[in-house]
């Protein structure tokens, strides 16, 4: 369902994702991979997560990607997590490999930092978002500093590109651990290719889903700091909790619609419901422009198939509504869609 972008779609403009001429790290490129693992116990269900993901960037981070691939296992049932995110100037990619399209979507708040070099403020950030560095590692020859925010650990080579970072939010551990990296040497531009799907979106340009202007107000207040700041960053935190919790029942109550579903036409009234609550919730993104097609086929096993891949986004979502309840920075509000 596009959680992190459908619901933190503003939590994205802060995170210093990507900026046209703006340097967001202070190194000149990197390629480092990983091994994901974690795993723990919510409510009396068992998950557990393995698998790789890397991240690549050249240019001082204005060209960048990152790429999952995960096995998620909740109970017995174990699930594929492909996902890959590309972030080009000012434009963030988000490949959904559900709908077989490319989701492109426009940082508002990147004028704010023409000209600068974000990387230079990493340790900055970090303090302001309420990290404290408690100590140092090395990992695979680099030195990293180690940073705790609420629940996580993270090891930052130069307070930027982490080597290691762990995760313990309500009993659920998780935990990535670089296995390779290497850092400042070319890298091909071919590394940087998505799939050959359609894009959607804003590619550039004016956008309805662009964040809204009380949006920008408090994070421009947050990135100020002070009480204001502090004041801004509580009710950004308040109302991400509220979105997702929205958010999470429309899409059980249209879970629960199409379990009774016994044709097509069916399937795509509940659709239609869905649609409209979706829209009177907020979320102008919908259910997605091309989700009626992937209704178009409901046999057995293709309904069995979908209602599948509908409970592991619930899953999802419900395992960072867990994780936003206790977050208290944006920073933690990160680390909830990890």
């Amino acid at each position: 369902m596009r959680l992190s972008y459908m619901v933190l779609a503003s939590i994205v403009a802060v995170s210093g994702l990507s900026a046209k001429d703006i340097k967001r790290y202070t190194i000149k490129s990197g390629e480092i991979y990983y091994k994901v693992s974690g795993g723990g116990d919510i409510m009396g269900t068992k998950m557990r997560d393995s698998g790789t993901e890397k991240l690549i960037f050249k240019n001082y981070g204005a060209l960048e990607i990152t790429e999952e691939n995960i096995d998620k296992t909740v109970g017995d049932k174990t699930t594929k997590k492909h996902s890959i995110n590309k972030i080009e100037n000012t434009t963030i990619y988000t490949v959904d490999f559900r709908q077989k399209q490319i989701m492109a979507m426009q940082n508002p708040l990147l004028a704010m930092y023409q000209g600068e070099n974000i990387g230079k403020k990493a340790t900055q950030m970090l303090e302001k978002n309420g990290g404290k560095m408690i100590g140092t590692d090395t990992v695979l020859g680099y030195k990293c500093n180690i940073w705790t925010l609420m629940g996580a650990k993270q090891c930052l080579y130069k307070n930027q590109v982490p080597l290691w970072l762990e995760v313990d939010m309500m009993g659920v551990k998780s935990k990535k651990i670089a296995t390779k990296a290497k850092f400042n040497h070319h890298i091909s531009d071919s590394k940087f290719a998505l799939p050959k799907y359609p894009i959607v979106g804003d590619i550039g340009g004016e956008s309805e889903d662009q964040i809204s202007q009380e949006d920008i107000a408090m994070m421009q207040a947050m990135m100020q700091g002070g009480k204001e700041g502090e004041k801004a960053m509580a009710s950004m935190i308040k109302k991400q909790r509220v979105q997702l919790s929205k958010m999470l029942g429309i899409i059980k109550n249209y879970r629960g619609c199409l379990n009774g579903a016994s044709s097509s036409s069916s399937a795509k009234k509940c659709l239609d419901k869905a649609e409209v609550k979706m829209q009177r919730a907020g979320f102008s993104d919908g259910m997605g422009s091309s989700e009626k097609e992937n209704l178009s086929d409901w046999s057995p096993q293709r309904k069995k198939e979908y209602i599948n891949e509908l409970d592991q986004s619930i899953n999802d979502m419900s395992k960072a509504k867990v994780c936003m309840d206790s977050a208290k920075t944006m920073a933690d509000l990160g680390n909830c869609m990890n």
